[in-house]
């Protein structure tokens, strides 16, 4: 690495600022790992953003730790131990303008499935467990790990299958993200990704992602969640196609 510039720091500082209050604001913080990857590499986007992740997380999961469905997490950890592993390989070997061009496709995706669903409830419907389980851990914890986020939507899923009530669905899918984030950045420290840049974006995310918290928070009472999630479905939508042709 030959160092981040001046104008990659100070954008960096402004979405880790933007993206947790807007986290706080409309309950999910997508728009924080495509904003950061217009400028700035995802060989240290990936790390930190995952560390950022567990560290976020793992308050929610540690306070809330009685209401974790632990007995309906048992049944994801192999295949997202599998997905980690398919995640990891791509994340290694493709190079950055493939990951680049992938994530703005999802990204994409995301957003047109965020603005058409809305807040609506599920679809009645429920699969059996073993349609549900498998292919949706395996993928999210791939996306996950190529990609340094946008699993928990996908986990989301497995949790609204089940039927959680909020309390429960808060906490354990805090306890997914905690576990499925160690996981990716053990990865990532074992592949040599944690370096001296990594570590520099790092300390700088932690105060820029605690000031937005605090803004998201001072706007909550003032903004409406649903219509929120909109706003940031179309910036997913504008975001990835900022990928597509950066």
């Amino acid at each position: 690495m030959d160092g981040l510039s001046a104008f990659q720091l100070g954008w960096a500082a402004l979405v880790f600022m933007a993206g947790f209050a807007i986290r706080n604001l409309a309950g999910f913080g997508a728009i924080l790992l495509p904003a950061l990857a217009l400028f700035l590499p995802l060989a240290i986007v990936v790390p930190v953003v995952t560390l950022m992740a567990v560290i976020s997380s793992i308050g929610i999961a540690v306070r809330h730790r009685d209401e974790i469905a632990w007995r309906e997490l048992r049944p994801l950890l192999p295949f997202s131990l599998i997905g980690v592993a398919i995640g990891l390989y791509l994340f290694d070997q493709l190079s950055d303008e493939v990951l680049v061009d992938a994530l703005g496709i999802f990204v994409i995706g995301f957003g047109l499935y965020s603005l058409v669903r809305g807040t609506g409830a599920s679809p009645a419907r429920r699969w059996p467990r073993w349609v549900v389980v498998a292919p949706l851990s395996t993928f999210a914890a791939v996306v996950g790990t190529a990609f340094g986020g946008m699993a928990g939507p996908l986990y989301a899923v497995y949790l609204e299958w089940l039927q959680l009530a909020k309390g429960p669905f808060r906490a354990t899918m805090s306890a997914i993200l905690v576990a499925l984030g160690t996981l990716r950045g053990l990865g990532y420290l074992s592949l040599g990704y944690f370096d001296r840049d990594t570590l520099l974006l790092s300390a700088m995310a932690v105060p820029s992602a605690l000031l937005g918290l605090a803004i998201g928070a001072r706007l909550h009472a003032r903004a409406t969640p649903e219509g929120f999630r909109r706003i940031v479905a179309v910036l997913l939508m504008v975001a990835g196609a900022g990928l597509l042709l950066r």
